[in-house]
């Protein structure tokens, strides 16, 4: 099973679009401590879901090293996404889903294969684990819900198999 790194707005929005547990199914989702806690606050959207997913063994804890590049590349990161990308490293992770702007250009710099969680319908479908309209529906959602410009949409769009095979599960 691919061990895939996920930052707290990817988990969020993933658990919104209701296609969190898919992903928890057909990857071992693992999270920073940091970002764990920042979507388990209590009343906020999913952490009753997230909480329990890290309990059934669907979420685990990664821990983070330093070296993942110069303090110029990742300064601006805030620091669940920074973590994320330093634990990529020290778990062998095969990719992160991240959807920080800031983050995805530090994976691109380092050379991190990285996806948004706009991918993640896509990716199932492609791979075999959702239907065609539940990849079709959950993808709409994510769209109107995501803060997601003109050219991620697009590309999210034309993503082929070819593209994403290296993504799936």
């Amino acid at each position: 099973m691919k061990r895939v790194l996920i930052d707290a707005s990817s988990a969020i929005l993933l658990y919104k679009a209701d296609i969190f547990k898919d992903m928890a199914e057909h990857y071992l989702l693992m999270m920073v401590p940091t970002v764990f806690r920042e979507i388990t606050v209590a009343h906020r959207d999913g952490a009753e879901v997230f909480g329990q997913a890290k309990e059934a063994g669907k979420i685990r804890m990664a821990v983070p090293i330093n070296a993942c590049g110069s303090d110029a590349v990742t300064a601006s990161l805030h620091a669940g996404e920074l973590e994320t990308i330093k634990a990529y490293h020290s778990i062998n992770a095969h990719f992160i889903i991240m959807d920080d702007g800031k983050g995805a250009r530090v994976c691109r710099t380092l050379g991190i294969p990285y996806v948004n969680a706009l991918l993640c319908p896509g990716i199932l479908y492609l791979s075999g684990k959702i239907n065609q309209e539940t990849c079709q529906s959950t993808f709409g959602y994510l769209r109107k819900i995501g803060r997601y410009g003109d050219d991620v949409i697009c590309f999210a769009e034309q993503a082929d198999r070819i593209g994403l095979a290296s993504f799936f599960p």
